[in-house]
């Protein structure tokens, strides 16, 4: 009986150093900075696609630089916008004075 304690004991250790080694080594290396990323570690981002192994610090890189982009983007276009429609507007005045009829020469006062 104490051989068996002791057989459990082993067995035991020995299962939990398997686990622990397996765990280390099971994983891949972050597809962006090359980081090891054991296997609960890599980012569970809603974003991410699965297969895609990238560490939490690059997928919130990643995400920080396209919403600096959508917003350089934005930017760009009202600015664009605007000033098209600044164009715009002037052509229609401009078209409007010019399709304007001359004034009328001012007639003479009647005696």
């Amino acid at each position: 009986p104490l051989l068996d304690d002791l057989d459990a004991h082993a067995a035991d250790r020995m299962s939990a150093a398997v686990t622990a080694a397996d765990r280390a080594t099971s994983g891949k290396h972050c597809a962006q900075c090359g980081t090891w990323l054991p296997r609960d570690e890599y980012s569970k981002n809603q974003r991410k696609k699965p297969g895609n192994w990238s560490c939490t610090p690059c997928v919130e890189n990643g995400l920080r630089a396209e919403r600096e982009m959508d917003r350089m983007l934005a930017a760009a276009d009202d600015n664009g916008d605007a000033r098209q429609e600044a164009r715009r507007k002037a052509r229609r005045e401009f078209r409007a004075a010019a399709a304007a009829p001359a004034p009328a020469p001012a007639r003479p006062a009647a005696p």
